[in-house]
């Protein structure tokens, strides 16, 4: 009887302390940091380390510290973080882990774009590029970096906590298009569904002058592509948006074409004009030929 009478209260005691045991061990312990994960790839998908060399990478390879995914042309790759927070690279991008614990995952963009939504139950996540961040724990978001450095950055939902910044207060909003310079300074606009491409084509569509100019105007830190037939200048829209051009002319007629790419990977095409290089023919300006020391009317 007496062995009985002490039982249960033993009983009960041992299940105290095991219960204590167990709630102090875990508070002692620091959370599990998830797992980096490369979920899909499409195309060239390589993965570079520390010391600068790369292999391809499949499904299923972890993405540690310091290491780098880079994209080819025309291909992809997603990585998983947790059930439901996804980061999709896009084509020619590349992006470092450059901390990774159970509070967050800090990324840097260094070139390319990518597309992040990332969920409560994951790890925050830190996306950054030349000291400038954003920091999102419920949020979908694109992320783009520009040949010139310029970053964008587009909330489509939630929002996101930002530093390195200049002029921001706050942070960032859902709808709206932040447009950082490589200097800081950031500009807010809402998201629009089409890139801006306007040019201005050249007064002159036939002209003695082996040069013509065509400026324009698009998103800030473009890349602008300006065809004169086969001839290719390259340029990239300043801080305002504007570029402008000299194009060398061949004899004859060179249509020219305008295409813009902005660091999110959008693109727009202008096309239609033609200027006509005639060193024995008059000048043609506004309907009218006009020869050589004539003056309009």
């Amino acid at each position: 009887m007496n062995l009985k009478k002490w039982m249960a209260p033993l009983m009960a005691i041992v299940v105290l302390v095991s219960g204590a045991v167990a709630i102090l061990s875990y508070l002692s312990e620091d959370p599990v940091a998830q797992s980096l994960v490369i979920s899909e790839v499409s195309g060239d998908v390589s993965v570079a380390g520390r010391e600068g060399s790369s292999a391809t990478v499949g499904v299923g390879a972890l993405l540690e510290p310091d290491q780098r995914l880079i994209t080819g042309p025309a291909s992809r790759a997603v990585l998983s973080l947790g059930e439901d927070t996804r980061i999709r690279l896009g084509s020619d991008s590349t992006v470092q882990v450059r901390g990774h614990d159970s509070t967050a995952v800090t990324l840097e963009l260094e070139d390319g774009a990518l597309q992040a939504t990332v969920r409560p139950g994951s790890s925050a996540l830190r996306v950054g590029s030349r000291g400038r961040q954003i920091l999102a724990t419920d949020a979908t978001f694109d992320m783009g970096v520009g040949p010139d450095g310029t970053l964008v950055v587009e909330m489509s939902e939630g929002s996101a906590v930002t530093s390195g910044f200049e002029g921001m207060n706050g942070p960032l909003a859902q709808g709206s298009r932040t447009t950082v310079s490589p200097d800081g300074q950031a500009s807010v606009t809402p998201i629009s569904e089409e890139l801006l491409l306007a040019v201005q084509w050249p007064t002159e569509r036939r002209t003695k002058e082996k040069v013509t100019q065509v400026t324009g105007t698009t998103v800030p830190g473009a890349q602008v592509n300006i065809y004169a037939g086969e001839r290719l200048i390259q340029v990239i829209a300043d801080h305002h948006g504007i570029f402008q051009a000299s194009l060398p002319l061949e004899e004859g007629e060179n249509p020219l074409r305008v295409e813009a790419t902005d660091p999110l990977g959008r693109e727009a095409t202008v096309s239609g004009w033609t200027v006509e290089l005639d060193h024995q023919g008059p000048t043609f300006r506004g309907g009218v030929d006009y020869e050589k020391g004539a003056a309009p009317l």
